[in-house]
């Protein structure tokens, strides 16, 4: 899968468009490999995201601080979300975040991460939550990973490329503001090594159709 440049919408896809109500969305800025935050219209008109501390935005190890997003977490609560993520990457990484908000406390648990399979794993109120049907995913092409709530204590779905890989309950969980949203950052100070592009969160769960619509938003 190879990732377009055209920042436009586009239009219909599977019989869903591509959603325009997310409460955050970050993109790669081709001008100098930097992850920016994208206004309406799909203009990059914010403000560039912080390096991680350590990180080398070089397309080899990458990480970035959206500190001044985590608010997000407080406006999903105990209700629904989704995340959206373009991910690229020839390695199986030890537990990388490609976003997560915050480190220790439950409340600010949650994280969509990848893993040593190879394959994604989300993360929430300490509890884990893995998608062994997806394929290993370090082929150094690129993929979208999804997962969307119904709400605490809802259905938790996964998505690969479009695909469900994932179903069940989800445990209870209530979202707070730690003031910290990390996107390619690990635990123990790694960071991400591959391509990270096109990064969505939302306070709802996004239908089957709009995933698919969103991963053929590609050339």
């Amino acid at each position: 899968m190879q990732r377009s440049r055209d920042r436009s919408r586009g239009g219909p896809a599977n019989g869903a468009e591509i959603p325009t109500d997310e409460l955050v969305h970050y993109l790669i800025d081709t001008t100098d490999a930097n992850l920016v935050r994208v206004g309406t219209a799909d203009q990059i008109t914010g403000p560039e995201l912080s390096d991680e501390a350590g990180s080398n935005q070089n397309g080899t190890d990458q990480a970035w601080t959206a500190d001044a997003d985590s608010a997000i977490f407080a406006t999903i609560g105990a209700g629904p979300f989704s995340f959206f993520a373009f991910i690229k990457t020839a390695v199986k990484l030890a537990q990388v975040d490609i976003m997560g908000n915050g480190t220790g406390a439950a409340v600010d648990n949650c994280r969509l991460r990848y893993t040593t399979s190879g394959k994604p794993r989300f993360r929430i109120n300490g509890t884990n939550y893995d998608m062994p049907s997806s394929a290993d995913l370090s082929d150094d092409d690129w993929h979208c990973v999804a997962i969307t709530s119904s709400g605490t204590g809802g259905t938790l779905l996964g998505y690969v490329d479009g695909a469900e890989v994932l179903n069940t309950t989800i445990t209870t969980y209530a979202l707070a503001d730690s003031g910290s949203f990390d996107i390619g950052v690990t635990g123990s100070g790694g960071w991400w090594q591959g391509g990270l592009d096109g990064i969505w969160v939302f306070d709802r769960a996004l239908t089957a159709g709009e995933i698919v619509a969103m991963c053929n938003n590609v050339t």
